[in-house]
């Protein structure tokens, strides 16, 4: 994917992403999830992110053109690609990871939660979520 792909990818979930109606987290087997806002922590808050708020700072990582992103391969759906940004919240603290999947007219969240990788464990989050 070259870089030009990369950042029409970026834009296309930035736009669904911002549009509540595109929204959509995934709860079959063949497209599981670990989207947990509630479990992390807003640092512009200092309170749990709320299911909107999760969305809401989702949208302003695809629009720091300095938050990096990577595309990859999932396995659930096999031969489906999604979009990974890993996202540092506040100093010595785990990154948030969040994984994001282009679908018809939609984006799904598949992950946002605390990167795994910051907590000793091996992945940040897996090609199934």
């Amino acid at each position: 994917m070259t870089s030009g792909e990369l950042e029409d990818a970026r834009r296309q979930l930035r736009i669904l992403a911002s549009r509540k109606r595109c929204r959509v987290i995934p709860s079959t087997a063949t497209r599981p999830h670990r989207w947990k806002p509630y479990e992390v922590v807003d640092p512009r808050s200092g309170q749990p992110f709320t299911a909107e708020s999760a969305w809401e700072f989702v949208v302003l990582a695809l629009e720091d053109d300095k938050q990096g992103i990577e595309k990859i391969d999932l396995t659930h759906p096999k031969g489906n690609v999604g979009y990974v940004m890993k996202i540092r919240l506040v100093p010595d603290e785990p990154d948030l990871y969040v994984k994001l999947e282009l679908g018809s007219g939609v984006v799904f969240g598949r992950s946002f939660h605390y990167s795994e990788v910051d907590r000793g464990v091996l992945t940040g989050g897996s090609r199934n979520d």
